[in-house]
């Protein structure tokens, strides 16, 4: 009698576990209302990240624009706005921010973004959630770059004394 409820009870036990593991896509949307649900705040994360990166892409662009600006009337002919060395300092700091500048993964992004979106379309919904989190994830990254670049654009700003 034991035996049998031995038995009995690792039979319950391992269909219990079989019933968890194969029931545990039912926690995945099913449908595209769901999965807009679960998305949602994926998306206002995204939305979060995208307001801290573009104020620091406009900064950077400005103060990369002044920079080029010294460039070209250098070329001309002009003279540096600082002396030679707070120049070679600066053209340090440009090298450095062009390694975080060949990292970027804005293209990815879209494409990750795309693949999520026809994945959804066609009802692979956890695949979609997959890429959207990896699309989240490609952002805050890309915020971190954008920060670092952003500190030394700053110093290139205040070695140029603007």
């Amino acid at each position: 009698m034991k035996k049998n409820v031995k038995r009995n009870l690792k039979l319950f036990c391992a269909t219990a576990a079989l019933c968890g593991a194969m029931s545990f896509s039912a926690f995945a949307a099913e449908n595209q209302d769901e999965f807009k649900a679960e998305a949602a705040p994926i998306f206002e994360q995204m939305q979060e990240l995208n307001a801290q990166i573009n104020p620091l892409r406009q900064e950077n662009n400005e103060i990369s624009a002044r920079y080029k600006e010294i460039c070209a009337s250098l070329k001309a002919g002009g003279s540096l706005p600082v002396d030679e060395e707070t120049w070679d300092a600066v053209k340090d700091l440009r090298r450095e921010i062009t390694q975080y500048q060949s990292a970027k993964a804005d293209s990815t992004v879209k494409a990750m973004r795309e693949q999520a979106k026809t994945a959804a379309e066609g009802g692979d919904y956890d695949g979609a959630m997959d890429t959207m989190e990896a699309v989240l994830q490609a952002k805050e990254e890309r915020l971190e770059k954008l920060q670092g670049a952003n500190t030394l654009w700053l110093e290139i700003k205040n070695l140029l004394g603007e």
